[in-house]
This record gives C-alpha cells, structure tokens and sequence, in this order.
C-alpha cells in the first residue's frame, strides 16, 4: 500500500473515509466467517460434521450486526492504549512498571474472558499457563538471558534491543500497510476468536433443547435448513449419546417439536457420526 493509499480523506471532525469504507466493505465476509465460526464451535463440541453447517440469510445479518457493535468495542479499546502510549502516559513508568501493567492487562482480559464465556473455566489450566508464559517473558526471560548487565531495569532493557531485532506478525504488517490497519486486522482476529469460543461455550451452557414427539429419547442439537440434528440423550443424566441421526423435513417428515428444558447437556468428547436418514 502508497503513502497516498494509507493517507486516506478525512473529514473535517477527523474520521477516515478510506477505513471507514473498508471496513463497510468487510462487514459481509467478517459476518459471514463470524456465523460460521460460531457454528463450529457449536458442532464441535457434539462432533457433528462442518459439511452439516448452513446459513442462512437471518444468522449472518445477525452475525453482522453483533461484527459491528464487537468489533466497535474492540477498536475504542485499542485506541484508548493507543492513545494513552502515543500521549505520553506511559512515558514517566519504568520499564518494569510498564511489563507489569501488561501482565495485570492480559490478565484481566483472560478474566473478563472467562466471566462472559463460563463454561471456559474448565480450561483454567490453560489460563494459568497463558498467564504464566506471560509473566515468565515479561518478568523473569530477561534476569536468565541478561545475568552479566547489572540492574533489573538494565536487564529489561537490554532484552528489549534483543526482542526488537526480531519482527512480529504485528510488527510486519504495520510496517506494510501501517500501525492503525495493523490493530484493525489484530481486531478481526480476535474477534473471529471470540465468535468460535461464544460457539463452543454457548453448546456447553444451553438449557432449551426442541425435543421431537417421535422420539422423546432424543434432542435436537441443532436445525440447518431442512435438517434436525438429533442425538439420543438420557434426561436423568443429560448424557448424549456418541451418535447422532438426522430427520429431514423435505422427505416428509414433519414431526412435533417441544422446546424443553433438558440442558446443560454433558456431551461426549466425539460423536460417531450415523447419518441415516430418518
């Protein structure tokens, strides 16, 4: 991309023209791959088939929708550290002041994480590690590479040199298209993230199943067009079963669906797929 490409028009109240009609332009895919992302975690909570997965026109407007209001949140956040470290705010902290702020920053994103999705508190070992790998490089990487410079602040720093001689994912495509598309990408990703775990957290968590009146032995996981993705289950237990049988409606199969509070449904750790057609 130009200088001339990246300077793109602003108005007179400093918005940018140029990000503003790509993003515009991105909203379709970016809600298109949030739906499905989302789907997918679902499924893969119960096994079932991504080739099963079908949107319609009503999830990926609603994916949309969610894409801009998420996607908005996302961006003000960034612009408010963007901003405080281009303002000059943590010009004034010691680096190690700085590396515990990023520590106590991560962690509290990890923990809002876990607050909105709560069934991914069972992959609390992993948060643990995830906080652990931060605070080793952040904090205690530097005092076993650095052992011959003197001074914990003088460590941090020298590592620093170290580190900046190596270019990021993030540091590359600032330096190709520029700092702000650098966050907007890191933005989509993350979002597109979220989508999968809002997916796999919603199966995990879910109560209200339709349960067919032909079968009251089983529930429905799941309806993509003209298909019922059913699973037997025991409602004492609320074990699902490692099959799963599909109900087309087109055949002429139009049974009587009961919305049922059955759930949270504990699932198997892979679903044997049996695709006859009911």
């Amino acid at each position: 991309m130009s200088e001339e490409q990246r300077a793109a028009p602003t108005n007179k109240n400093g918005v940018n023209w140029g990000y503003s009609a790509a993003l515009c332009g991105l909203m379709a895919p970016i809600g298109y791959a949030a739906a499905y992302l989302r789907e997918w975690g679902y499924c893969g909570v119960y096994g079932i088939p991504l080739e099963f997965i079908q949107l319609n026109l009503t999830t990926v407007l609603i994916a949309i929708a969610g894409s801009i209001g998420i996607l908005y949140i996302l961006f003000q956040i960034i612009n408010l550290f963007y901003s405080l470290a281009s303002g000059g705010t943590f010009k004034n902290l010691t680096l190690l002041q700085l590396n515990i702020i990023i520590v106590i920053f991560i962690s509290i994103i990890l923990l809002a994480f876990v607050a909105v999705f709560r069934s991914l508190i069972e992959l609390w070992p992993l948060l643990v590690v995830i906080v652990f790998y931060v605070i080793f490089f952040q904090l205690i990487f530097p005092l076993l590479t650095q052992r011959k410079t003197k001074g914990y602040e003088n460590k941090i720093a020298a590592q620093m040199v170290i580190d900046n001689q190596y270019k990021s994912v993030l540091n590359f495509f600032g330096e190709k298209f520029g700092a702000t598309t650098a966050w907007i990408i890191l933005g989509i990703f993350g979002f597109l993230f979220i989508m999968y775990f809002s997916g796999y957290d919603a199966a995990k968590t879910q109560k209200d199943y339709f349960i067919p009146s032909t079968n009251q032995n089983s529930v429905v996981l799941r309806i993509y067009g003209d298909n019922l993705i059913c699973a037997p289950f025991d409602i004492k237990t609320k074990k699902v079963e490692k099959a799963f049988f599909i109900f087309k409606i087109s055949d002429g199969y139009n049974p009587q669906l009961k919305l049922t509070t059955v759930g949270p449904l504990i699932p198997s750790d892979v679903l044997s797929p049996d695709t006859t057609t009911k």
